[in-house]
């Protein structure tokens, strides 16, 4: 993570310099950009290595939507550079700066929604081990003996072989 705070200075220190001394609108819409396509695509790789054990799809849908955001910020340079650097409409620059901005709205509530359903999903693993397990021995309890009775009786009803 060092490389991520080293990027994250080297952005700011970019921003302030243009601000007190370049004043270019172009670099005040870009700089911020790799430090975020380097934070997506980091939290990716990490969500893909090492998903939640609870929460795999969720897990798996956090890391896409990183992706995509990764990919819309990408875009999002491409499009100032190409939209700020060459055309003078300051209307189209407005446009394609609040389009983006949309979109990556889009992308902050989806990562909002996966990191709400990771949550659940670790919360309901917790609660089923209380459910099943004792707090002190954390043997199966009652209950977990039980389920467990009840599914060998269908497995062996279902196989056809008798059951003890």
């Amino acid at each position: 993570m060092p490389l991520a705070y080293a990027g994250l200075a080297v952005s700011l220190t970019v921003i302030v310099l243009n601000n007190l001394w370049w004043s270019s609108a172009l670099v005040n819409y870009i700089a911020p950009s790799p430090i975020a396509i380097f934070l997506f695509v980091y939290g990716f790789v990490g969500l893909l290595r090492a998903p939640q054990d609870d929460a795999v799809d969720a897990a798996r849908f956090m890391a896409g939507t990183m992706a995509v955001s990764a990919f819309v910020w990408t875009l999002r340079i491409a499009f100032l550079l190409n939209v700020l650097g060459w055309n003078t409409d300051r209307d189209v620059a407005d446009l394609t700066i609040a389009l983006f901005a949309i979109a990556q709205l889009v992308t902050g509530v989806a990562c909002t929604i996966a990191l709400f359903w990771i949550e659940v999903r670790r919360m309901e693993a917790a609660l089923t081990k209380v459910a099943f397990s004792d707090a002190l021995s954390e043997l199966p309890n009652r209950r977990a003996t039980l389920q467990r009775f009840r599914g060998e009786q269908a497995r062996a009803s279902r196989s056809g072989s008798p059951w003890r």
